[in-house]
């Protein structure tokens, strides 16, 4: 049935089917420090990632050229297309806490590559700039994914809480990437 108006059976589906038990009442103050952290540690930690972007495109660029550099990017932006896929079932099947770790090793263990090839420079191709890029892109969606299905318990499912908790970590996300752009611009 589709939805049309004055159609009361497809308007009722529409209302069940966006219907959601909101928790309301206030935030607990222990609520409200874990948001308060969280948010600390994305602010930094988006940092730590535009930090090694930046680094990592002016290694790159100065090893293969700009435009060896583009298709890593458009290479690695289409992969990231169905690793979304993949990095839905991760956060299904595993705990959040789980990938936030495990994100930010794997993270880890991709700089050092990314560091180790820096100082290799011959080392540096498409061919190993395309695998380290798509695992960043990768990691980075399961860190977000990872934090955006954490809030939801943090918060008890106090639906405005957690609009305005979400709204909070997009602007640290755009606010910092705008800063981390700036930076590397005048870097």
């Amino acid at each position: 049935i589709s939805p049309r108006l004055g159609h009361a059976a497809s308007m009722e589906i529409i209302r069940a089917a966006t219907a959601t038990p909101a928790a309301e009442g206030p935030v607990s103050a222990e609520a409200k420090r874990t948001i308060k952290a969280f948010s600390w540690a994305r602010t930094f930690s988006i940092a730590a990632y535009m930090v090694y972007m930046l680094a990592f495109s002016s290694m790159a660029i100065d090893a293969v050229g700009r435009q060896t550099f583009a298709t890593v990017g458009i290479v690695s932006s289409v992969a990231s297309i169905p690793l979304a896929f993949v990095n839905g079932v991760l956060v299904d099947k595993l705990a959040p806490r789980q990938i936030l770790r495990g994100g930010s090793l794997l993270l880890a263990a991709v700089g050092a590559v990314a560091a180790y090839l820096a100082a290799h420079a011959p080392l540096i191709t498409l061919w190993t700039l395309i695998p380290l890029s798509i695992v960043t892109q990768f990691m980075l969606i399961a860190i977000l994914v990872g934090e955006g299905s954490i809030v939801p318990k943090i918060l008890g499912g106090n639906q405005k809480a957690i609009q305005s908790t979400n709204a909070l970590f997009d602007l640290i996300f755009s606010g910092v990437g705008v800063v981390g752009s700036l930076a590397g611009g005048w870097l």
